[in-house]
């Protein structure tokens, strides 16, 4: 049996989209990677609503992408709308659960609305997920001195500091601690 080296391509092409593999679904134009660096883009000018509407149209593209859930819900965050915020980053760690960033990320939220004991099981676990991720611990160190624990925030800030964190850095030299 002869078969032409175009065939072998559309067939090869045919299996990688029938698996997921080829993003072909676009919307607008643009497909699910389009629309994430959008998105990103949107975020980093802190266009939110521009990041939500990109986000958004990535999930519904390809709603098995956890860093869009992730990223969305940091614009959901910064939108104050809390809720949509922590559905996001649950999402986020159900379809990746050693996705540390959402951990971190949901931490935060849960801070804000004045959380801090569920706060700092959030912040646990992204550090249980990466030992150098110097931004949980310098919000777990602040969950702690929200919570009234100066030995286990500084301890926090301290790591964070060493770590590289300006900010555990600032709060620390402002109490006279060395790290």
């Amino acid at each position: 049996m002869k078969v032409s080296c175009g065939s072998l391509l559309f067939l090869l092409a045919a299996i990688l989209i029938t698996a997921g593999c080829i993003d072909n679904k676009t919307t607008e134009g643009f497909n699910a990677t389009n629309w994430s660096e959008i998105g990103r883009k949107a975020i980093d000018a802190k266009r939110w609503n521009e990041a939500l509407n990109a986000y958004s149209k990535a999930i519904e593209l390809n709603p098995n992408d956890a860093s869009a859930y992730n990223n969305r819900g940091l614009a959901y965050d910064n939108l104050d709308k809390n809720d949509l915020a922590i559905a996001d980053y649950k999402k986020a760690i159900e379809l990746n659960p050693e996705y540390g960033d959402a951990f971190n990320n949901l931490g935060k939220t849960f801070s804000r609305v004045g959380n801090y004991h569920r706060a700092i099981l959030y912040y646990d676990r992204a550090i249980e997920l990466n030992r150098k991720d110097a931004d949980a611990y310098y919000n777990r160190g602040d969950a702690f001195s929200r919570l009234g624990n100066s030995k286990y925030a500084n301890e926090d800030l301290k790591i964070a500091a060493k770590l590289g964190n300006i900010f555990a850095q600032k709060s620390l030299k402002e109490k006279g601690i060395t790290w």
